[in-house]
């Protein structure tokens, strides 16, 4: 294993340049959205479309790596999305946002695929959920990393745009000088629905449970907290113990899914997050949202609705322990489920 980590630096150091990025996308397009007074339909609608091209990405990236390969679409869909970012700071308004987001989410599905892809040929069925845990903790580590980049300037300058294009870019660099060749396969076969169920009934549905439980929160969650008036600090600290804690998870699960039987981890984790899940519910009493959508007994942005709030989000860090490595632990098959989690998200 230590021989595959050695061999696959660039490929974790270029992913954890554009997990920052990405980290600090997420939020400064929530925190951004809410400045911009979008509505709440504005704004999920908006926040939405990355997950629309996440889905596309993932079901036709295979085409395109058999015709180029890897480096190749690496390099490709990481512009893609360096370019994109900048485009945000120009057009202001939640349609354009939409479109552009969509072409975000097809270049980071694009790249996961790549990636995991890469993992997935160096690894056996021994040590890959170990490989892939690893792999987790870089993606969630630099993403919390790069939720506190929200700190750098103001949401409603142009710079923290530049900041992301600036990241994005620096990731082609480790793995376009890479002397280690990129995995060559001879026919990608993609694989139906059915046939994934298949091959792995609980891995499937695993994959799509968390997908539509994990895109709201990662996506909203800035949103959520700009709404209740946390500061800006406030905000980048939530958003990065939520990536932080998930990541913390995923090398002891990983390695319990190699020694154990894939489907109890899978179980076990799932009833954890469950059960963490609910005391959040208990600890913020009320469910919180604005426009109206939720009643409240007192108003929003008082102190006891945002002392809610901050409670409950230590119950959601602990639901991120249990419940971000069930997304990995499918995943560990030769089979990917990134287009099945893509569709959840969608």
């Amino acid at each position: 294993m230590n021989k595959i980590l050695k061999n696959s630096w660039a490929l974790f150091l270029g992913m954890s340049c554009i997990m920052i990025a990405y980290g600090f996308q997420g939020s400064l397009l929530g925190v951004r959205a809410v400045q911009e007074k979008f509505s709440l339909a504005s704004t999920g609608f908006m926040m939405s479309g990355y997950f629309v091209g996440y889905f596309l990405g993932a079901k036709f990236i295979t085409n395109i790596i058999g015709r180029v390969g890897h480096i190749r679409a690496f390099a490709a869909f990481a512009s893609t999305a360096s370019v994109v970012i900048l485009a945000h700071s120009l057009f202001v308004n939640p349609f354009t946002w939409f479109i552009l987001r969509v072409v975000t989410g097809i270049s980071m599905a694009s790249i996961y695929t790549i990636t995991e892809s890469w993992l997935n040929d160096r690894s056996s069925n021994k040590n890959r959920g170990s490989i892939l845990s690893i792999y987790m903790v870089i993606l969630y580590g630099s993403m919390g990393i790069g939720m506190f980049l929200l700190n750098f300037s103001k949401p409603e300058n142009f710079e923290p745009f530049i900041l992301i294009s600036l990241l994005m870019s620096l990731a082609l660099i480790p793995i376009l000088i890479t002397k280690r060749k990129a995995p060559t396969f001879k026919k990608i076969q993609p694989m139906t629905f059915k046939e994934l169920y298949e091959t792995s009934p609980l891995g499937m549905v695993s994959a799509l449970m968390y997908g539509a439980v994990q895109s709201a929160l990662f996506a909203l969650l800035a949103v959520y907290a700009a709404s209740m008036n946390f500061s800006i600090l406030e905000i980048s600290i939530v958003t990065f113990l939520l990536a932080v804690s998930g990541a913390i998870s995923q090398w002891p699960i990983g390695k319990l899914s190699d020694i154990f039987d894939r489907r109890r981890v899978i179980i076990y984790s799932t009833f954890g997050s469950a059960f963490f899940a609910i005391c959040a519910i208990f600890a913020s009493k009320q469910i919180y949202l604005p426009d109206g959508l939720a009643s409240s007994e007192c108003r929003m942005g008082s102190p006891v609705a945002v002392e809610r709030s901050r409670s409950s989000c230590l119950m959601e860090l602990a639901w991120s322990d249990c419940t971000t490595p069930v997304c990995s632990v499918p995943c560990v098959r030769p089979v990917s489920c990134r287009s099945l989690t893509s569709s959840a998200m969608a």
